[in-house]
């Protein structure tokens, strides 16, 4: 499933003191000097990379840039920001809104270091000019799962034309915008035009929808929108109100649990809200299939009934030697009120089970244990799904799915009960699509050996590990801010043989 989340109020960034502004000015920070920020791989759409605002201009201008290109407006100020350290990075402000939600926390690349792509095309529909301009998309990771995130760069341009206002100015048969806004309302709301749908903003929802459908292509399960708002001496501020009052009601829209204002608070911060799952259709992936929210009561009176059920992406917390700790599987297994299997899905062409999926496994299997769970058979299975079901993850992530997995990992685990680790090669999970599915069985004491060794390095009590591979110091994310006492060569450094 994919989980969009939006800022609360659109994300400010403070360049300059203007009247209105001048008290809460602040001077930018310097990427190079600060370990907040993320440095990127910073390349237009053909991958030819980007190291200046100039190469900026000449790769990666948008529609009708040139004409504004100036100080002062999103276009160039976007490049800036983008490039704020003399190196590419994500603006501090931004790896701070990211940091502060559980979902998007410690945001880096998957690999490496996040790739970003300024004026992103993002296929949204079969129809003609069917694409979006993302003015950046950011493909990265947090905690294990794919992360993508998409930028709208304002000063304080309107976000589009009204719904209602655009869809009636463009009739058929000489215009397709009636059939992608219909399509692009369903996939986002689960509903018609109605009068609602028509107040809100045309950019808006077709952020939204690509955002998603970006997510669906890089098999991501978290998908952010956000809105990046230069605050400069150009700066209208009843277009800012008129802003601000629009993303407010499109959040409430999106979210059906009030406006982004009653959900934020009072403040002029910002700040992720969500995650928000919707219906999807046609490129904008959807929710994961068939499942529904539980209120505790309902969920205990299910647990005392017995039987199978699976909880999807559901929140367990609990701590370890002091340190808080919390995770969310992708779907948990619960026999007769046991904890019986927990899936976690990687869109990998991989074959092996990864060390670092391993051990998220295993403390997911601590922190049901740590939540009251009878885990004494708990299985931990990890599917590996070849890259290219990426955007079919409706068809991957399904209880039937689940369902089929649980039964054979459980039939060859009676089968070899001798074994503590299974593997199902090319199991077929949905018509076309073969799997690699690989289980072991729950062992605390292999838990806490893993965060035992996490917690002596958050405590200070040993200190990081230097590697003996080249290889990695050439894509560490701290030695390309160059405070690495142990690295081997520089970052982005070819290793010699």
């Amino acid at each position: 499933s994919i989980s969009i989340c939006c800022i609360g109020k659109p994300e400010r960034c403070r360049l300059s003191p203007s009247p209105l502004a001048a008290d809460h000015s602040t001077e930018m920070p310097d990427a190079s000097a600060d370990p907040a920020s993320t440095p990127l791989d910073l390349h237009n759409q053909d991958g030819q990379p980007i190291a200046t605002v100039e190469d900026w201009f000449r790769l990666a201008l948008p529609a009708r840039g040139a004409l504004r290109w100036n100080d002062g407006r999103s276009a160039k100020e976007t490049a800036k920001a983008w490039l704020r350290s003399g190196v590419p990075a994500v603006p501090t402000e931004l790896s701070a809104l990211l940091d502060s939600h559980p979902l998007t926390h410690r945001f880096v690349g998957r690999e490496a270091i996040p790739e970003a792509i300024p004026e992103a095309v993002i296929r949204l529909d079969d129809l003609a000019g069917g694409q979006r301009n993302a003015d950046m998309l950011v493909a990265g990771a947090a905690d294990g799962q794919r992360v993508v995130v998409t930028v709208e760069s304002k000063v304080d341009e309107p976000f589009g034309e009204v719904i209602g206002g655009y869809y009636d100015s463009h009739p058929p048969p000489t215009s397709r915008v009636q059939d992608r806004i219909y399509g692009l309302v369903q996939a986002a709301f689960g509903r018609g035009l109605d009068e609602e749908v028509r107040g809100l903003r045309y950019q808006l929802l077709h952020g939204t929808a690509g955002t998603l459908a970006a997510a669906g292509e890089q098999g991501a399960r978290v998908a952010v929108f956000i809105a990046h708002v230069f605050e400069t001496g150009l700066a209208d501020e009843e277009k800012l109100a008129r802003n601000r009052e629009d993303w407010d009601r499109f959040v409430g829209a999106l979210s059906g649990m009030g406006t982004a204002g009653e959900m934020m608070g009072a403040g002029d911060g910002a700040g992720l809200l969500g995650p928000f799952t919707v219906p999807g259709g046609g490129r904008v992936p959807g929710g994961l299939a068939q499942t529904q929210p539980l209120d505790p009561v309902e969920f205990a009176v299910r647990l005392a009934l017995g039987g199978r059920m699976w909880l999807a992406e559901s929140l367990f917390s609990a701590d370890f030697q002091g340190f808080p700790l919390a995770g969310i599987p992708d779907a948990v297994c619960l026999e007769d009120g046991k904890a019986a299997d927990v899936h976690e899905y990687k869109f990998t062409d991989s074959t092996q089970l990864q060390m670092s999926h391993r051990v998220q496994l295993l403390i997911y299997g601590y922190l049901l244990e740590e939540s009251g769970f009878d885990v004494s058979n708990l299985v931990l299975t990890c599917v590996l799904v070849p890259r290219r079901f990426a955007s079919e993850q409706e068809a991957v992530i399904t209880p039937e799915s689940a369902n089929l997995i649980r039964d054979a990992v459980a039939d060859v685990a009676r089968r070899q009960k001798a074994s503590q680790n299974w593997k199902l090669a090319n199991f077929p999970l949905a018509e076309g699509i073969n799997v690699i599915v690989r289980a072991f069985r729950y062992d605390r004491a292999g838990a806490e050996r893993e965060l035992t060794f996490f917690t002596e390095f958050w405590s200070g009590t040993r200190m990081a590990w230097p590697t003996s591979k080249p290889e990695k110091c050439s894509r560490c994310l701290y030695n390309s801010l160059r405070r690495c006492n142990s690295s081997l060569i520089r970052y982005g450094a070819a290793p010699t043989n």
